[in-house]
């Protein structure tokens, strides 16, 4: 049984639950070997804080799965604050996001529609013959993408997880622009939201930017840099 399973985050709406249980039914065998470790607002016990909780688990997902639907689409929640945080997340290769397309909608002008959706052909799964098929499918495509996740995890290169200021610097191609992004994730806060998952008023995900936000991260890359031997020199002489 592996030491480090995936974590997974479940953004969904509430109208498509009953997918969302039948597709982690499918994905059990995985837990049980060890290899996944999923998570959904469903966990979430009373007295907690429901936004803190979703914000910390999203934040720290290998895998974000946006189980796609009319609903999904039209809720503010989702889109505002899920939708942009997983998508910054999957751009800042800190995290992979995996679009789930369970009824028909027109999602093919969303930020996601550039990535690889399942079951296959982003077939819906409704329109299968039998969700079992098509969650069969689903589950096929899912344990690729997290075996190859696992592998990354265990070898030590951070990967599509663990967003780690240094490890944005170990991925080949990932450059300042991507490490900052993957700075303001640990800064970014959910700013009045509507409802959990239906459809409210529209909330924003406020995350630093601009000159402050740049600042910000200059120190956590100097400490990254330090501790792959960098030096810097301050102007006009001495180290730093």
């Amino acid at each position: 049984m592996s030491s480090s399973p995936v974590t997974l985050f479940y953004s969904y709406a509430h109208e498509d639950e009953v997918f969302r249980e039948e597709l982690e039914k499918q994905l059990t065998i995985f837990q049980h070997i060890g290899l996944l470790s999923s998570w959904n607002d469903r966990e979430i016990v009373a007295g907690q804080e429901w936004g803190e909780e979703i914000r910390r688990e999203l934040e720290s997902a290998d895998v974000i799965l946006f189980l796609v639907s009319a609903d999904f689409i039209a809720s503010n929640y989702c889109w505002d604050v899920e939708v942009k945080r997983g998508m910054e997340r999957h751009a800042a290769g800190s995290a992979r996001v995996i679009p789930v397309i369970l009824r028909p909608v027109k999602w093919e002008k969303a930020p996601f529609a550039k990535l690889q959706a399942l079951p296959k052909d982003g077939k819906p799964v409704s329109q299968w013959t039998s969700w079992d098929e098509a969650l069969y499918n689903v589950a096929e495509g899912l344990e690729k993408a997290l075996e190859h996740i696992q592998r990354i995890k265990l070898g030590g290169g951070g990967g599509a997880g663990g967003a780690l200021p240094g490890d944005a610097l170990q991925r080949p191609g990932i450059g300042l622009g991507h490490f900052r992004q993957g700075t303001d994730a640990f800064s970014g806060l959910v700013r009045g939201a509507g409802g959990r998952r239906g459809v409210g008023r529209r909330g924003r995900w406020g995350v630093s930017g601009g000159e402050p936000g740049e600042q910000a991260a200059e120190p956590g890359l100097r400490l990254a840099l330090l501790g792959r031997g960098v030096r810097f020199r301050r102007r006009g002489g001495g180290g730093l």
